[in-house]
């Protein structure tokens, strides 16, 4: 994907997964402006909307969009709320029903800034797949530079809760 992206000469880019249904539409010329307009931003995306966040936590808000929300001083993966947003859209309950601590960056659907992504290197080949995935090494890389917004309304459903329907299992990234 990178030596695509270098050979487009683009300077953004709308990731999809396999596994989403969109059920709404959205602009991604909004998302192109909010990137160009806050540069500390290098994705904006339509696959989280807003949760019911608990007092002690409060992410910024720019307009329709919200920040996505990591606590660097917690641990990954730890759970930090229920969502109640998440949990009414849910086809399968799950582990998705609740906010975890997880750094900002996500291959799920939504605009990014080529420069940005491109400024983070490589997706990793030699961390350490028995505790993690290549999406969470590049997400620790990419929390230390940029941070993500994604869209208040609740845009797509996300299919991969079967795995044999999962965009991992889909294109073997297991």
């Amino acid at each position: 994907m990178r030596e695509k992206l270098i050979d487009t000469n683009t300077d953004y880019f709308f990731l999809l997964e396999d596994d989403y249904l969109f059920v709404d539409f959205f602009r991604i010329s909004e998302n192109i402006n909010l990137l160009e307009k806050y540069t500390e931003y290098g994705y904006a995306g339509f696959a989280q909307s807003f949760k019911k966040f608990p007092e002690h936590i409060k992410p910024k808000e720019i307009g329709e969009y919200w920040e996505w929300y990591y606590d660097e001083n917690q641990p990954l993966n730890c759970n930090l709320f229920m969502d109640e947003s998440s949990a009414i859209q849910q086809i399968i309950p799950d582990i998705w029903m609740t906010y975890i601590n997880w750094p900002s960056f996500t291959l799920r659907p939504g605009t990014h800034h080529v420069e940005r992504f491109l400024s983070i290197g490589e997706f990793s080949t030699t961390y350490d797949r028995d505790n993690m995935r290549t999406e969470l090494e590049f997400a620790i890389r990419w929390s230390k530079k940029y941070k993500s917004l994604f869209h208040k309304r609740f845009h797509i459903v996300n299919l991969g809760f079967d795995s044999s329907t999962s965009a991992y299992n889909l294109n073997n990234c297991e």
